[in-house]
């Protein structure tokens, strides 16, 4: 037995593909620009998906919201791994971030070695 879907049904399935194509074209338009492939390196960053800090075992409530964080950081990644031209993006953003940061880290390493030096 088929069920038959009502208007609205029919109208949610449309409205949920227009969605989808908005939400993949704005991705896309975020990761073409240096400044928004900083933004989803700082998004994963706190969705604890690059990240090498352990999450709490001893407090629940925190431990539930960095899960609750991470999940939201995990949706936005399978979105990128589903689509080709995102994920070459994020590979760009992931070259970016990771370089800047070590800089930053070799900057700060420096100035420390020349203050024990003092």
């Amino acid at each position: 037995m088929e069920h038959e879907q009502s208007a609205a049904d029919k109208l949610r399935h449309i409205a949920n593909g227009k969605i989808a194509v908005k939400d993949k074209a704005a991705l896309l338009y975020m990761l073409n620009e240096p400044e928004g492939r900083w933004f989803l390196m700082r998004l994963f960053e706190r969705c604890h998906l690059i990240s090498d800090a352990p999450f709490p075992e001893d407090n629940v409530h925190r431990l539930l919201i960095m899960e609750g964080e991470r999940r939201v950081g995990l949706h936005i990644q399978n979105l990128i791994t589903n689509d080709v031209e995102a994920l070459a993006s994020k590979q760009t953003a992931e070259s970016e971030y990771h370089a800047l940061m070590n800089e930053l880290k070799a900057m700060i390493s420096a100035v420390e070695t020349k203050e024990e030096t003092i």
